[in-house]
């Protein structure tokens, strides 16, 4: 035990420890070698991600905006009836604020669209990639190996192949 810990409390002991041969055993993952020659990477295109940052912060307050016209334009008219005999007047319906309420629907339908071009332009142009003076080394600048081709014929109750390397 550590001696910047305290001592275990009274009743309960120290954790187990399983042995490698053991089924509850669970092995440390292996040590990742540390980068000798870090690429340097930059973002793919800045104004890409500018631009749908932009976009998908118009796109939440448009959600904000609509939820405040639809909020108020909904029953934002009270409709008083009269009962016909004594001249009381009573509530009998609301009505919504068409202006509002299409204003609403309108924004909402604007925000979410920015929204769904906004963010995947964020994310591609935020993406980080080896600057463009600099070559890429190791497996992704390796040369393909050759492609092989073949073809397989099947005729009657027989089957063939050709390959070529």
């Amino acid at each position: 035990m550590p001696p910047a810990y305290p001592p275990y409390a009274p009743g309960y002991g120290s954790p187990p420890v399983h042995a490698p041969g053991d089924a509850r055993h669970v092995p440390f993952p292996p040590r990742v070698p540390a980068i000798t020659d870090p690429q340097q990477l930059e973002r793919n295109d800045p104004s890409l991600m500018a631009g749908g940052m932009l976009l998908t912060l118009a796109g939440a307050a448009g959600l904000v905006t609509s939820g405040i016209f639809l909020s108020y334009g909904t029953g934002r008219y009270e409709i008083y009836c009269d009962n016909g005999y004594n001249g009381a007047m009573y509530q009998c319906r609301n009505e919504n604020d068409v202006g509002l309420v299409t204003a609403g629907w309108i924004t909402l339908g604007t925000g979410l669209a920015a929204m769904a071009v906004g963010i995947p332009l964020w994310v591609i142009g935020g993406k980080r990639v080896p600057s463009k003076g600099q070559t890429t080394s190791g497996p992704a600048s390796a040369p393909h190996p050759p492609v092989t081709r073949g073809m397989v014929s099947f005729n009657g109750s027989s089957v063939s192949a050709h390959f070529t390397f």
